[in-house]
């Protein structure tokens, strides 16, 4: 009973060693519980997880799906508003000095309205002259007619005393010095005949060149009241009370024919193979606050070699602020046509080409899609998905192929996809 503190007492090292065991034991122990620990929890949450069917719910993304609408192409373009056709109203009398002017800039006018006046004091002094030759040609022409009259019946009468007298010449009782004599008479009487007719065409023609030179006169009296040549709106006024006529000085007025305004503008050279006459536009004119429809009516053929840019015209309608020489800006319709879209967001592009995320039984996959034109927020796509398929609306942010997520549209509500 008494060997064995003894025995204890005498192996001091033994003692320390067990002890020394004992205590490396306890942190592996330790760890060993800890993993039977870890273990047994996460097979507890596993049955759990199973006993009960939740899991951490999908994502919620925002979808759409691919439509069928029509889609237009455009091109935008920019330049000034100009007139379709400028009207010079120039004077076709020289030197006479403008007395009133009838119309100011901006006025509507009509074809044929006078516009302004001329100083007709020279002309009226030239037609008053004018009358009087004529009158005295009227008159020629009169003592003309009369001269023939009297140059008829003097023929007539030598014509009859030559008849007699060749009648007594074959009795034998005139003689033939008295024959020659009524002979000469006669043919004397004839010339002063053919000579009053003479007279008479003369006098007729010197009438007819005095009438037309009255006409003449008249046409540049006519030409003192300056007119309208097309009926518009005057778009400038250069006219001056007092100032000499003349063409060499410039167009009186301007004219806007019709009062039609265009947009003349410029246009990329890559855009102008497809722009054609006909086709729609809008233009904002600056200034206003909404844009006004037209469409092109003309497709310049030549391009800039300097600015690369093509001109187009675009009539508008006659409507009241537009004026020539503002600044314009627009869209040309170059294309229309149904297509199956979607969103300009829903499309990744990537070195394998355009890509949309589509969503097939609550899963996302990538679908390689062909895309054609771009138009008002909206893609064509010409093959990869058809009309109702589900896509993301942006694609390529957050989720990869395979995905589970939960679809709703932009206004929350659940898509089905």
């Amino acid at each position: 009973m008494t060997k064995t503190p003894m025995a204890v007492q005498s192996n001091p090292s033994r003692i320390q060693y067990q002890g020394s065991m004992m205590s490396s034991a306890r942190p592996l122990a330790l760890a060993l519980c800890l993993l039977a620990g870890s273990i047994a929890t996460d097979v507890v949450a596993a049955e759990s997880v199973g006993a009960t069917g939740q899991v951490a719910p999908a994502p919620v993304i925002t979808v759409v799906r691919a439509q069928a609408r029509e889609l237009a192409a455009t091109t935008l373009v920019s330049g000034t508003l100009v007139a379709r056709e400028d009207v010079a109203v120039n004077t076709e009398i020289e030197g006479l000095a403008i007395v009133e002017i009838l119309v100011e800039q901006g006025a509507v006018v009509d074809k044929g309205q006078v516009m302004a006046r001329l100083s007709r004091a020279t002309l009226d002094a030239l037609v008053a002259q004018s009358d009087a030759n004529v009158a005295r040609a009227v008159a020629g022409i009169a003592q003309a007619e009369a001269a023939i009259a009297e140059a008829d019946a003097t023929r007539a009468e030598a014509d009859a005393t030559l008849a007699r007298i060749r009648t007594l010449r074959t009795s034998g009782t005139a003689s033939i010095q008295e024959l020659d004599s009524r002979v000469a008479a006669a043919k004397a009487a004839e010339a002063r005949a053919n000579s009053a007719r003479q007279g008479l065409n003369q006098a007729k023609a010197e009438l007819a060149a005095l009438q037309a030179g009255r006409k003449e006169i008249d046409v540049r009296m006519a030409r003192t009241e300056i007119k309208a040549p097309a009926a518009g709106l005057v778009a400038s006024r250069a006219a001056r009370l007092g100032a000499i006529a003349s063409a060499q000085s410039g167009p009186l007025f301007t004219i806007i024919a019709g009062g039609d305004i265009e947009l003349e503008a410029d246009v990329p050279e890559t855009a102008m193979a497809r722009i054609a006459v006909g086709q729609p536009a809008t233009v904002t004119p600056a200034g206003f606050a909404a844009p006004v429809t037209g469409k092109v009516r003309l497709v310049m053929t030549e391009i800039d070699r300097a600015s690369r840019l093509g001109k187009v015209r675009v009539a508008l309608p006659g409507r009241d602020g537009i004026r020539a020489g503002a600044f314009g800006s627009g869209l040309i319709e170059i294309e229309r046509r149904k297509v199956v879209s979607v969103p300009l967001s829903a499309i990744v592009s990537s070195d394998k080409g355009a890509q949309v995320q589509v969503v097939r039984d609550g899963k996302v996959e990538n679908r390689a899609v062909k895309t054609g034109m771009r138009a008002e927020g909206q893609v064509e796509i010409v093959e990869g998905i058809a009309a109702g398929d589900v896509v993301l609306l942006r694609a390529g942010g957050f989720v990869r192929a395979g995905d589970r997520i939960t679809p709703v549209d932009a206004d929350g509500k659940p898509v089905a996809g």
